[in-house]
């Protein structure tokens, strides 16, 4: 009469009953083991749904009967495996898979069966739910045909059981292929979006989807599937599940993983304004956050897809991000590296769009402040950080207006002091000086970046780094640019090192014209200084030797360097003794372009004209012969200028005395 005494009692003799026959493990054992013959008794019945009204009738494959009352055996089959999923919550995790063969074969018999394989899928869902035994489960049962059951299947419960254990053995790679066919992917897309309302159900699918990603086979099912379009869905339906929307967003990333521009525009334009709201939603979050730049970052590969982004307020919701977290350094990281890659859409209409999108949204500023934060910092994250803002503001700068923001908010000062304070750092110095090149074509900004000595620190990372070609290329630009202003000449004034610098870039990089063509720019330009004049001349050598096998365009431009040598007559020895002269002859007389002619006739011109010690020289040399070859040339202005030239040296050789030319020699 007493209850605490007689529950007391009873639990009592369950504990000693389970002892006595070896615990909860060995009943189910047991139970197992008898339901061999339960299964063989009723493996030809199974239970489906009338065509006409969806009612449940019973039919024996083997005897072709069939019957609207469930047989005996069949009823036999569901009472057991009823029993065995209560008992497997006892002790769920500590079956051994080997003693679930009967289970195995009730599966190859009965998976279409909703009656039974609900039932199954409870008990091997409970056998399952350690990793271990799970993959060991794998083996002895053919798990994937739960998926089979739940195409009629309506009960919450049933589909439940079987997607918690497909996930939980999804990533296992014997189980990828088997999971990721097109049957099985669209019964489960479809039990999916059927079961939307139901977080877990949802979570589960979507989770499997992202696991079979690593197959491109799967990958290309499930978007013939429209898995996207799921996607979509759950992102908008559960919203405020995180660990929901973050499985969406792997799943996302990795549909897109391979180069297909089609899928990226797809996958995007469905999942977009979903990951914007989740941002929003979810941004306390730094780790989520993280994850979804991630996969912007996969979109943006794809041209199209980085309008549909900043033009659904990525941008704002980015800025927010680093304002929120702006101690986070792979945050951080994250958004500026999409930051470029949103500034970097090849179609040159599409990228100006987007650019403006960009600045209206605060991308630069944005940018610009993460910057600053890491100035005063020398640890790597803060490095590498840095070489990220500089990547971005790289693309982001090849537009117009982009380049006055950078201007505006002082980041040309910015980038000039981190390659100055960080010249050790190779990989640092190489993305500040690529950012500064693309900087010169700015007016405003080479008038900033001259103020705060861009020149000297291009010309001095450039003499430390001409192995390195992309960066020769990027140092030379911006000094080219550079120098356009004579105030920058001050930078090569008082240190001669810099300009052997140019002269080495033309020796170890003449054959590409567009480096030759930098260079000799920036040679012309400072030669104007006449402060800097003779120790150009000095280079003089290098620019001869150069000359014979260097492009048409570069090439002439050395003989414009050579006629503005020539006007300063302190540079006229120089420009004998290292083979200024002989340089333009053997233009004369090899294979030679018009323009390289007409170029070469005319420097020849001024240098006769200058002096009659250079006039004595090219006579000296056989020039007039060189001269007169060009006399009859078939395009008129080189024939005008070879003419030209023969005056000249009659007139200067007839009317002044030779001089001495010993130490022209």
């Amino acid at each position: 009469q007493n209850t605490y005494i007689s529950e007391t009692a009873r639990a009592v003799s369950t504990l000693i009953e389970e002892a006595q026959a070896g615990g909860p493990g060995a009943r189910v054992a047991a139970r197992l083991a008898a339901l061999t013959a339960i299964h063989a008794a009723a493996a030809d019945w199974t239970c489906a749904l009338s065509d006409e009204g969806g009612d449940p009738y019973y039919y024996n494959g083997a005897t072709k009967q069939s019957a609207w009352a469930q047989p005996p055996e069949h009823a036999a089959l569901v009472a057991e495996l009823d029993d065995l999923g209560d008992l497997m919550e006892l002790c769920a995790g500590q079956v051994d898979p080997a003693n679930c063969g009967a289970l195995a074969a009730c599966l190859s018999t009965h998976a279409r069966d909703a009656v039974v394989s609900s039932r199954l899928a409870k008990v091997l869902e409970a056998v399952g739910r350690e990793d271990a035994v799970a993959d060991l489960l794998c083996d002895v049962c053919g798990l994937e045909h739960l998926i089979l059951g739940l195409e009629k299947a309506s009960a919450p419960d049933h589909i439940q059981h079987v997607v918690a254990l497909l996930d939980r053995v999804a990533s296992l790679e014997k189980m990828r292929a088997r999971l990721g066919t097109k049957q099985y992917i669209t019964i489960l897309n479809q039990v999916c979006l059927d079961h939307m309302g139901r977080g877990p159900i949802v979570e589960h699918v979507i989770s499997i989807f992202g696991k079979l990603c690593t197959e491109e086979g799967a990958v290309a099912i499930q978007m013939e599937a429209n898995v996207p379009y799921t996607l979509k869905w759950a992102l908008q339906t559960h919203a405020a599940a995180k660990r929901l929307c973050e499985k969406s967003v792997l799943n996302a990333s990795r549909l897109v993983a391979g180069n297909d521009d089609a899928r990226t525009g797809y996958v995007c334009e469905q999942v977009t304004p979903e990951l914007v709201a989740a941002l929003e939603t979810h941004c306390s979050d730094p780790d989520f956050v993280v994850a979804v730049l991630k996969c912007f970052g996969a979109f943006s590969l794809h041209d199209p897809s980085i309008f549909t982004m900043v033009s659904h307020g990525v941008t704002e919701k980015v800025v927010s991000a680093t304002e929120r977290h702006g101690d986070h350094a792979q945050l951080l990281r994250t958004a500026v590296e999409l930051f470029g890659n949103l500034g970097a859409a090849e179609d040159d209409d599409l990228d100006a769009r987007c650019t403006a999108l960009l600045l209206e949204g605060g991308a630069v500023d944005a940018v610009g402040s993460i910057l600053d934060s890491c100035r005063a910092r020398i640890d790597g994250d803060a490095l590498a950080l840095i070489g990220a803002c500089f990547d971005a503001l790289y693309n982001l700068a090849n537009d117009t207006n982009a380049a006055a923001a950078v201007v505006d908010g002082g980041l040309c000062e910015a980038c000039v002091h981190c390659a100055r304070v960080y010249d050790a750092c190779d990989a640092l110095v190489v993305q500040g000086v690529k950012l500064i090149g693309v900087l010169t074509y700015d007016a405003q900004a080479v008038q900033r970046l001259s103020r705060c000595g861009a020149a000297a620190v291009l010309a001095d990372a450039l003499r430390n780094r001409l192995d390195d070609h992309d960066f020769v290329y990027d140092a030379i630009l911006g000094l080219a640019n550079l120098v356009t202003l004579d105030e920058n000449a001050a930078a090569f004034r008082h240190d001669s090192k810099r300009l052997d610098a140019l002269g080495d870039v033309l020796e170890a990089h003449g054959d590409d014209e567009d480096i030759a063509t930098f260079a000799l720019k920036a040679l012309v330009r400072l030669a104007a200084d006449d402060g800097i004049s003779k120790a150009i001349a000095e280079l003089v050598g290098k620019v001869a030797r150069a000359a014979p096998d260097l492009a048409e365009k570069p090439q002439t431009l050395a003989f414009e360097l050579i006629a503005h040598l020539a006007y300063v007559p302190e540079n006229r020895v120089a420009l004998v003794a290292q083979g200024g002269v002989r340089a333009l002859l053997l233009a004369l007389e090899g294979p030679s372009t018009a323009s390289v002619l007409e170029r070469a006739l005319k420097t020849l011109d001024v240098l006769v004209a200058a002096d009659v010690e250079y006039a004595s020289v090219v006579l000296e040399l056989n020039g007039r012969a060189a001269v007169e070859r060009h006399v009859h040339e078939t395009t008129r202005s080189v024939a005008d200028m070879a003419r030209r030239a023969l005056e000249t040296i009659d007139a200067v050789v007839g009317h002044q005395p030779r001089g001495q030319r010993a130490a022209l020699r």
